[in-house]
């Protein structure tokens, strides 16, 4: 019977140690993956502060143009004055 004791021991010293390592793993896993969620909050950040960026270009280009297009017609309307 002590045999089974034992063996019963052994069998749950072996079970707390795969435990404490899969406790680990967790702790190790759960870490990276706040880890990666920062680092995915801070690019989204980056990716919607280029779009802002690139929504005023486009807005001031925009404006460019349509100024470009003003100062051309009325260089057209001096010279046939002229």
């Amino acid at each position: 019977m002590q045999g089974a004791e034992g063996a019963d021991l052994e069998r749950k010293q072996i079970l707390e140690e795969q435990c404490r390592a899969c406790s680990e793993t967790l702790f190790k896993k759960r870490r990276e993956l706040q880890q990666l969620q920062q680092n995915y909050d801070g690019a989204s950040r980056e990716v919607m502060q280029v779009r802002g960026e690139k929504n005023d270009l486009d807005r001031r280009g925009n404006e460019v143009q349509q100024q470009s297009a003003k100062t051309e017609n009325d260089l057209q309307e001096y010279s046939a004055k002229l």
